[in-house]
Order: structure tokens, then C-alpha cells, then sequence
């Protein structure tokens, strides 16, 4: 082989090493944030066919009183904590729609995710680590998605971000939610 040709050789490999490093480093920091990579296409088609099933089976009543944040309105995130003017409670259902438990938001924001350091943690591999975040709005109480990928589930469809009122209705993952105002 001439020297070119070995020359080449070495540049293919550390090329290949390169992306293999890289390809790594973004699949460790897409599973740090609650995205993984690792999902096989089985689930993934379970996933969509339960969430249409459940659309079709009209298990979201209440839901068409969730009004749609228009996309060009913006709302910082990083609102003032302290007690809320308007409390919430959210009663939580699993995928089987069996009660989990009653969980109420007294104090905004209110942080719903996969880290334990959330004020709601869920354990469900579609849900982020810092999924969404729940907070008022002069007299609206605002559902956020966090710049998910699985986003925020309710009867029209995936949204970024929803105002809550009463008997509306919203899924993550496996868990679904009704919201009762006081």
C-alpha cells in the first residue's frame, strides 16, 4: 500500500471513532433529559394506537372547554412562587383509568416531571425529568409543556401549552388528569 492509501486509512478511522464518540455523548444527554433513543418501533405503535383509542373513546369529557394558547403568544416560565390565588386540584388516573390520588396545587409554579425533585413525580419513561410546569396568570391557570418531545395530550390533540378550568382534562405519558377548581 502506498503511503496515500495508509494515509486515507488512519482518516477513515478516526473519522468513525469521531462520530461514534459524538453519537454517544447526544444519546447520554437526550436520556438525561427524558428522551430516549432507546424506545423500539413496537412500542412506539402501541403508544400511538392506545392514545388514538383513547381519543376515539371519548375519555377526555370537559376537555373542549381547554382553550388552545394561540402559538404566538409567549409567557415566561419564571413566574414568582408563592400560594395561589386560584388553587387546583388535579386527580390522577393510571393508563387503566384506576385513581392514583388527589394532589393539590396550592402553590405556583408547580414543576410535574420524572426527577423525584418535582413537586409531582411520575414514573414513566415518556415523561421528561422536568416535563411541565403549572402557573398563573392573572386569573388563568397555565399548563406548559417544557420543550418535550411527548409534549402534553389532551382531546384535540398534543399541545405546548393549555389554561386549565375546570373538568378539563390532560395526559402524560401513561397518567391521565382531570383538574377541579375550588
Amino acid at each position: 500500500m502506498s503511503i496515500i492509501s495508509q494515509f486515507a486509512m488512519v482518516v477513515i478511522i478516526l473519522m468513525t471513532g469521531i462520530i461514534i464518540f459524538y453519537a454517544n455523548k447526544s444519546l447520554k444527554k437526550a436520556q438525561e433529559e427524558g428522551e430516549s433513543f432507546q424506545n423500539d418501533w413496537n412500542q412506539y405503535i402501541l403508544y400511538k394506537e392506545k392514545s388514538r383509542s383513547v381519543r376515539e373513546k371519548n375519555s377526555f369529557p370537559g376537555a373542549s372547554q381547554v382553550a388552545v394558547a394561540e402559538k404566538n403568544m409567549t409567557r415566561s416560565t419564571e413566574k414568582k412562587a408563592g400560594p395561589a390565588e386560584s388553587p387546583i386540584t388535579l386527580v390522577l388516573f393510571d393508563g387503566d383509568g384506576n385513581l392514583l390520588k388527589n394532589i393539590l396545587v396550592a402553590q405556583y409554579p408547580f414543576y410535574i416531571g420524572r426527577n423525584p425533585k418535582n413537586h409531582l413525580y411520575l414514573d414513566d419513561i415518556r415523561i421528561a425529568e422536568k416535563h411541565c410546569i403549572i402557573y398563573e396568570e392573572g386569573n388563568q391557570v397555565i399548563l406548559k409543556d417544557l420543550g418535550t418531545a411527548n409534549k402534553i395530550m389532551i382531546e384535540e390533540g398534543l399541545v405546548d401549552e393549555c389554561i386549565l378550568q375546570d373538568q378539563s382534562r390532560f395526559s402524560l405519558g401513561d397518567y391521565q388528569f382531570l383538574v377541579k377548581k375550588k
